[in-house]
């Protein structure tokens, strides 16, 4: 509450006392003049002033000096003379609620700060200790020395600010003040876990309608650990261009199958952003820069059975949130013949060296995919000595007879191409001339062992060979080479 007496001099020469009252900006007050055994401003000695002189106290408020009426409440008499030792001013006005008031003492003027409020209680500091926000934590601000009466003059405005946002009270009459933080505030602090000194407190303590002082802290500011990223839904897909068939049903081939995020619903928390996205299947993985129209994929999946995918993002404060499934991956492998034999036949498919036909018998391994995929195979032949290749047929796997034209005279060669949904295998076979132990091409320029000579300038084997001693080749520039020493040279 505003004081109605307050002493400015009180020490051996004389003392000053203000007596008056204080209402919102208004002051009214007029002073007491006392003299004593000396005086606190300085060396010069008031102890009293002549009955009929001016009083030697002047007054400035604010810098200015005031002409104030003394009325004297008491003197003495002293040898011939008469001396004042009180004396009351006339009440002047101030119109603010405090002010500098100046007094002079014939060698200097002295300067307090002055107010009928209670200004020496407001507070001079403030502190907040640092607070996790998660949307009920209250900040709760101390004020020092403000630890007189109860009843104290001055309103304290109170502001909590952090980035942007900001949040003021004004209070009266404690000694601490708390405001719960919004967890929306958070958007200040979207890069990181807690700010250091983030968060500040002001304080703007008023007298009537005036700023005496502001004072300030800051403190650190926490976000609270329940403040995670979120993943919603998430729909997993086929790598684009994918070569397994629609009919398929969108199932996932190992090695032809891929996998990307089509879809995702994910979100940051207060005020965070997502930054990155990654995509797990089983042991493969790819993480990038999250964006909503670019997803991760995973363009070739390498292994197959039930494998654990999971899509995990990581938020500007660097809080991750993760969803697993679980993706069936039908195993997978390319087609290939374990059994190709083409022989000369006869139209029943007995064995025949002179059979125009030849028995066709293949085996062979696929990846059914549950059912779902299937095989072709086809076979064609030609002569050994042309290009074009002729009657090309779809035959199954084990035992197919073909042909029915073939010269005996000619070897044949059998193309075998085996396809299933994803990949192309072709095997050439052959299928020799009748069978003979030697025999010499007409014109005598070539020899075959084991069918008909058939090539010019040629000397065709159709037996195994076993050579017990060194095969020896002249070269183009006479210079011969050993066959032994060739092998032996590459490790054989």
């Amino acid at each position: 509450m505003s004081a109605t007496s307050k002493t400015f001099c009180n020490s051996v020469g004389c003392y000053v006392v203000a007596k008056g009252s204080v209402s919102g900006d208004t002051t009214k007050i007029y002073l007491i003049w006392e003299a004593s055994q000396g005086s606190e401003f300085g060396s010069h000695v008031w102890s009293s002033w002549i009955n009929g002189k001016a009083c030697p106290l002047k007054v400035k408020i604010d810098g200015s000096e005031i002409s104030l009426y003394w009325t004297k409440n008491k003197t003495e008499s002293a040898i011939d003379k008469v001396k004042v030792v009180k004396a009351t001013s006339s009440t002047f006005t101030v119109n603010k609620p405090f002010f500098k008031l100046s007094f002079y003492n014939g060698n200097q003027w002295i300067e307090y700060d002055f107010s009928m409020y209670d200004i020496e209680n407001a507070p001079t500091s403030v502190s907040a200790d640092a607070i996790t926000i998660d949307g009920s934590a209250s900040s709760i601000a101390e004020f020092s020395n403000y630890l007189g009466t109860k009843s104290v003059d001055g309103s304290l405005k109170v502001t909590w600010s952090l980035g942007r946002h900001s949040y003021s009270k004004t209070v009266k009459n404690v000694y601490n003040a708390s405001y719960v933080i919004p967890a929306s505030w958070l958007d200040a602090i979207s890069d990181a876990s807690q700010a250091y000194a983030g968060g500040k407190v002001t304080v703007a303590i008023s007298y009537g309608s005036k700023v005496y002082s502001t004072i300030s802290t800051t403190f650190t500011c926490i976000v609270s650990d329940t403040f995670l990223p979120t993943i919603s839904s998430v729909t997993l897909a086929d790598k684009t261009n994918t070569s397994v068939p629609a009919s398929w049903n969108k199932v996932f081939v190992q090695n032809q199958s891929g996998i990307r995020i089509s879809a995702i619903t994910c979100a940051a928390s207060q005020g965070a952003t997502v930054k990155r996205i990654k995509l797990r299947l089983d042991t493969q993985y790819t993480e990038q820069t999250y964006s909503a129209s670019s997803l991760p994929q995973i363009n070739r999946i390498i292994n197959s059975g039930s494998l654990e995918c999971e899509v995990t993002i990581t938020d500007s404060r660097g809080r991750t949130c993760s969803k697993t499934c679980t993706v069936n991956v039908l195993p997978y492998d390319i087609p290939k013949f374990t059994l190709i034999e083409s022989d000369r036949c006869n139209k029943s498919g007995e064995m025949d060296n002179d059979g125009t036909y030849f028995l066709s018998q293949s085996a062979v391994e696929f990846s059914s995919c549950t059912g779902l995929n299937s095989i072709t195979i086809t076979a064609e032949y030609k002569k050994t000595d042309t290009s074009e290749w002729l009657n090309k047929k779809t035959i199954k796997p084990g035992s197919n007879v073909l042909g029915g034209e073939l010269d005996t005279e000619f070897s044949y060669d059998v193309r075998y191409v085996l396809k299933d949904a994803f990949s192309t295998v072709t095997y050439i076979d052959y299928v020799s001339t009748a069978i003979y132990l030697m025999h010499f091409l007409h014109g005598g320029r070539g020899v075959a062992f084991g069918q008909k000579a058939t090539m010019n300038n040629t000397l065709d084997c159709a037996f195994k060979a076993l050579f017990r001693e060194d095969v020896t080749i002249v070269k183009k520039d006479g210079t011969q080479v050993s066959m032994r020493e060739v092998l032996e040279k590459l490790g054989f």
